[in-house]
């Protein structure tokens, strides 16, 4: 029998492709539902079985529906499933969008796979903000083998439907992870706004400083007119070497901060937290604002 990764995976978000890649250091033989397989892959450094993600929205369900191959595909992994986990991330955030997505998801699994037990692990969920939100996340849930979260503030909206959860942390920050690089002189920042740099600039003038993209759009956030470098990571081995030779981290996206720490940079945020998953993150591990 088989099990299932399900995630925001294949949308080139380093974050989410570590919380994949660590999670089939765990479920080697698993099968990916991942948008963009050759990325997901790459990025693991592993071949995997991949299956589409399932439709959302208008397009992808007629997309869907046109797809005969893809049909006929579920139908035979349907007797091969036992086991769909959701292994990490963010999934339930505060947008309607994402409450939608991630419904539906939980929809057609139940839909085409209705003798697997679902998971979902390490799971980050934000407190609905309408009725629409709080409705989709109680039946999303309804049904739902096990849930830990990865953290208190998660646990909390939770507890308040009623349902129970277990605190774990983020997958990422509890992965054991080998590979770690010598320290070397250097900085690593990263934004997903436009923010002031000057500080940083200034008060590491002799610090190879490097922009770190978590997902390809953060480099247009990068700072003006400087002599820095600009890096996406393109595999888990790249993000892990990067991380693990740095001094300092001054940062704003949560996995951007967690593999800092990790890897024992001083790690600051760069501004206030942009999300509570952020805030909780930083609270509980006492990170400060460079800023401040």
């Amino acid at each position: 029998m088989k099990t299932l990764l399900i995630g925001n995976f294949g949308a080139r978000n380093v974050g989410d492709e570590l919380i994949l890649a660590a999670a089939l250091s765990k479920f080697s033989d698993a099968i990916v539902a991942t948008a963009d397989a050759e990325f997901s892959q790459k990025f693991s450094e592993r071949t995997f079985e991949t299956i589409q993600p399932f439709p959302s929205g208008l397009r992808s369900f007629f997309s869907f529906f046109l797809k005969k191959e893809f049909r006929r595909e579920l139908r035979v992994l349907r007797g091969q499933v036992s086991k769909i986990i959701f292994p990490g991330g963010g999934l339930f955030a505060i947008r309607s969008r994402a409450f939608w997505i991630w419904g539906a998801t939980i929809f057609w699994l139940k839909k085409y796979f209705p003798d697997a037990e679902i998971f979902l692990e390490n799971q980050g969920i934000d407190e609905p903000q309408n009725f629409l939100q709080r409705a989709i996340l109680k039946k999303s849930l309804r049904g739902i083998s096990k849930i830990s979260v990865r953290d208190a503030a998660s646990a909390a909206v939770l507890k308040k439907l009623k349902i129970e959860s277990l605190v774990v942390g983020d997958r990422v920050e509890s992965w054991k992870i080998s590979g770690a690089e010598k320290k070397k002189k250097r900085v690593l920042i990263n934004s997903r706004a436009r923010a002031d740099f000057s500080k940083i600039l200034k008060n590491f003038p002799d610090h190879e400083k490097i922009f770190v993209a978590m997902e390809p759009g953060d480099a247009r956030f990068s700072p003006e007119n400087w002599d820095g470098k600009t890096i996406f990571p393109e595999t888990a081995s790249e993000a892990i070497a990067l991380f693990s030779s740095v001094e300092i981290a001054i940062g704003q996206r949560l996995h951007f901060l967690i593999l800092a720490k990790k890897f024992g940079a001083k790690t600051f945020t760069l501004g206030d937290p942009y999300a509570e998953k952020v805030r909780s993150w930083c609270e509980k591990n006492a990170i400060e604002d460079f800023q401040k």
